[in-house]
């Protein structure tokens, strides 16, 4: 089966090697390879899973995936079956074999004995028959799959029925662009059809109809695409709101963020607000907060104040020990108030030798405070 739009989940146990993975794809109609996808089609579920979108102009049928470690598992979706379980009309109905007989999810394209079980659509005899199926979300279609039907009693019955059918798939909103149309051109019936528009349907298709020319019959008919969301939203009926970074747009099909999670959220499709405790980009920092008070899960700021022995913006810094006197002053996160000692020195011990990454002074007395220039000699003045 060749695919005209990927998805796929790459599973490699190693993080450190996942930034290295290279994908390619050759079309059917084609002997050159592409390249897929830019870092814009790619979301991180884990450290060592990667969901990537890789859209194609034409059927797919070579994937090749390298990655400098062990390729642990792949899964390659061409969309999902839009039209299951949706509503469904035909021009009349023969006994039992209803309109919702098509897209019942039986793929079998043998009817059972009688008409009471049948897993088929039929529209009256003596007619020309149509069906329509008419879809709940707008959806973006990349191919249609229509199956035959066989009947189980009298071979060569029902199969001929649907030589030379019309599909007509129409925009969501009809007036609004012209509709797809594939006419079919077979000589002899086939068990299945598989129409995969090209050049591809750029509009959100609204409802797919098939007409007959004699009586018409289907045993089921599947359209592969994914929902035409809104910007913002995802899933299944567009019912997930996107909280990527930056205000990026999201995966439909699983509401990952390329760009990744908003600060305060995080998980597959960055819908779990970062666990108490925790805050910012990939919910990865840590903040201490007095009383055990939730701290702002985006910029970990403390309503109550910062816990004992931690200070700073998030009440992210331990304070680590300290020797001078009234220290307690100087790390409650309130700069109000000041070590009023008359050497004008603090001395800090730390338990743990640690790099410096950062110091931040705040004095109040006289009106200035000295700038330390980068090799601790240069000093200068600044009004505060």
């Amino acid at each position: 089966m060749f695919f005209p739009y990927c998805i796929l989940n790459y599973d490699d146990h190693s993080s450190a090697y996942i930034n290295d993975l290279t994908i390619k794809y050759q079309e059917t109609n084609s002997s050159k390879w592409s390249n897929c996808p830019d870092s814009y089609n790619q979301a991180r579920v884990t450290a060592s899973i990667l969901d990537i979108t890789c859209p194609s102009n034409a059927p797919v049928r070579y994937l090749s995936v390298r990655s400098e470690r062990s390729i642990c598992s792949l899964y390659i979706s061409g969309g999902r079956n839009v039209a299951l379980k949706q509503p469904v009309y035909q021009s009349s109905t023969f006994h039992s074999w209803q309109a919702e007989n098509a897209v019942d999810g039986e793929l079998d394209v043998r009817d059972n004995v009688t008409s009471q079980a049948a897993t088929c659509s039929q529209t009256a005899l003596n007619t020309v028959g149509w069906w329509e199926v008419t879809l709940k979300m707008p959806v973006l279609v990349s191919r249609f799959l229509v199956f035959n039907r066989r009947g189980s009693k009298q071979t060569g019955c029902c199969e001929k029925r649907l030589i030379g059918f019309k599909l007509t798939a129409s925009h969501k909103s009809q007036s609004k662009a012209r509709p797809y149309i594939h006419n079919d051109n077979e000589q002899s019936p086939l068990d299945s059809y598989s129409i995969i528009p090209s050049p591809k349907i750029t509009f959100p298709v609204g409802s797919v109809r098939i007409d007959g020319k004699t009586v018409l019959t289907l045993c089921e008919v599947a359209i592969y695409g994914e929902n035409a969301c809104p910007k913002g939203r995802f899933g299944l009926a567009c019912e997930g709101q996107c909280n990527c970074a930056n205000g990026g747009d999201c995966f439909v099909h699983s509401g990952g963020c390329p760009s990744g999670c908003a600060p305060g959220y995080t998980g597959e499709d960055c819908s779990r607000k970062c666990k108490m405790g925790w805050f910012g980009t990939n919910c990865q920092y840590q903040c201490h907060c007095a009383g055990s008070v939730e701290c702002d899960k985006v910029d970990g700021s403390c309503s109550s104040g910062c816990h004992s022995d931690w200070f700073g913006p998030a009440c992210q810094y331990d304070r680590m020990g300290f020797s001078a006197g009234k220290l307690e002053w100087l790390t409650d996160s309130n700069d109000e108030s000041c070590n009023a000692g008359t050497s004008k020195t603090v001395t800090v011990t730390l338990d743990t030798a640690i790099p410096l990454t950062w110091i931040r002074v705040v004095v109040k007395d006289g009106g200035n405070i000295a700038l330390i220039g980068s090799d601790w000699n240069q000093i200068k003045d600044i009004d505060v």
